[in-house]
């Protein structure tokens, strides 16, 4: 009886600024396919802590809070850098709140555990997560999904790609989901507590000039508004401002009894481009990116029935990136030297 060899497919990651086979990297680093994501049912980044290993990501009001063994940032404030580092096609994400999106479009993403040295900018003490999305293809390709799911909930996916000239192709990702009842309910406001909803546009350009150069540019929007870790719950036998006990009778896991239902409403916003040059046994590369945030956030700090602390929040985040990288690859010797720039500011 004669049996076929196991085979172990290659997978090309870029976990040192170069692409290389996930084999022959000395890092310990988790990447999930696309097919991967599609299969487990991931869109959106909080959502791959079920696709990866020792990753934890959960939400924090607008901030998308990740951690990897163990280690992260215990907050997401406006300015607060994660202590686990998001990339978008190699742009750093030092906005928690910005790292929050869809994953519609992707082409793989990329976990590195472990702190990670001045290959990434800034260091990164607990990892970093990097997402690349998928280059426009030379054929036409759409793709699809409509859906509904418990809770009300709507999800709308679609991508398409194609060639535009015999040098240019582009592509547009479009994501929507709206979840219309939520997973828990107020009797004092008696509305579902624990809903929202997001909307997604992402658009790629690649320009070939010759065998040897490459322009990318790409710009995306996106849209949350959700009262999801805004409607805050008691704890159990704690007393409130109110004098009343937490957590109260007939009170579930993901109920509220606050006086308003939190809100929750961000915007991000961002453009790339990147320059691709190779020369011989060289090859340059410049990423200048720039993006922005803005939000509203009004919780009801106190957790009570009545209008205690109820604060409106408003914050903005913007950043301007610039990278250069020179590597220079031969069988049995390679190396990679660059420069980055970040200003960035934030208001709260």
């Amino acid at each position: 009886m004669q049996q076929a060899a196991a085979q172990v497919e290659d997978i090309i990651v870029t976990a040192q600024k170069r692409e290389e086979n996930l084999q022959d990297v000395p890092i310990s680093i988790t990447a999930v396919t696309s097919e991967q994501l599609q299969k487990s049912g991931v869109t959106k980044v909080e959502d791959l802590a079920f696709s990866a290993s020792g990753l934890n990501m959960t939400r924090t009001t607008e901030a998308t809070v990740v951690n990897i063994r163990g280690i992260g940032t215990a907050g997401g404030s406006t300015g607060q850098d994660s202590a686990v580092a998001t990339f978008i096609d190699g742009v750093y994400i030092p906005s928690m709140a910005g790292a929050t999106m869809s994953l519609n479009n992707v082409a793989r993403v990329e976990v590195l555990k472990g702190p990670q040295g001045t290959l990434y900018g800034r260091n990164t003490t607990g990892g970093a997560v990097n997402i690349i999305t998928k280059d426009p293809s030379k054929t036409f390709t759409f793709l699809g999904d409509i859906a509904y799911a418990n809770r009300d909930t709507i999800e709308v996916s679609m991508y398409a790609a194609g060639p535009l000239a015999d040098s240019l192709s582009a592509d547009i990702a479009v994501f929507y989901h709206n979840q219309q009842d939520g997973f828990g309910f107020n009797p004092v406001t008696g509305r579902d507590v624990n809903r929202g909803k997001d909307i997604a546009i992402r658009s790629k350009w690649l320009l070939e000039l010759g065998d040897s150069t490459t322009v990318t540019i790409a710009g995306d929007y996106a849209r949350t508004q959700s009262d999801i870790a805004a409607s805050y719950r008691a704890i159990p036998s704690s007393v409130l401002l109110d004098g009343t006990v937490g957590r109260r009778p007939g009170e579930g896991w993901w109920d509220s009894s606050q006086s308003l239902v939190g809100e929750l409403d961000t915007r991000r916003w961002g453009v790339f481009g990147k320059v691709r040059h190779e020369t011989g046994d060289f090859t340059l590369t410049s990423i200048t990116a720039y993006r922005g945030s803005r939000g509203f956030q009004n919780p009801d700090v106190d957790a009570t029935a009545l209008p205690i602390i109820n604060p409106n929040l408003f914050n903005r985040e913007k950043q301007f990136t610039q990278e250069l990288q020179l590597n220079y690859d031969r069988p049995g010797f390679n190396a990679v030297v660059g420069a980055f720039y970040m200003g960035a500011t934030s208001a709260y």
